[in-house]
């Protein structure tokens, strides 16, 4: 790599100053390894959107920690009832919380969408 101020050869390696003009040296390796265009990153102030795979697993994240509140009260509930309904209520939290959570965050790692690059180039 030559230096783009004065022209001096540099050594091979992570060189980050030119030895003869002192020219930073960062910038040019940047837009090297970018193939010639600037990286465009995101400002911190604007809110990013969450990308449908985080989403899927929060969801399902959710459902688990809601079937862990949500069948112990079934439970004892069922406990003083003398019916059968709050029973099968109970089974149906259980079954859909504690296996439907883990199935949706499955889904959603598996075939939802990522989060978007953070940079673009810039031609």
């Amino acid at each position: 790599m030559y230096c783009p101020q004065c022209g001096q050869q540099q050594a091979p390696g992570t060189v980050r100053y030119c030895s003869r003009c002192g020219f930073p040296l960062d910038g040019v390796m940047t837009l090297l390894g970018n193939g010639g265009m600037l990286p465009v990153f995101r400002d911190s102030d604007t809110p990013r959107e969450m990308s449908a795979r985080k989403k899927g697993v929060r969801q399902g994240g959710m459902l688990i920690l809601l079937g862990a509140i949500l069948v112990p009260i079934l439970g004892v509930l069922a406990g003083y009832s003398n019916s059968a309904f709050p029973e099968i209520l109970t089974a149906l939290a259980a079954i859909l919380c504690f296996i439907g959570g883990p199935l949706r965050m499955l889904f959603a790692a598996v075939f939802e969408d990522g989060a978007p690059n953070p940079y673009q180039a810039r031609p």
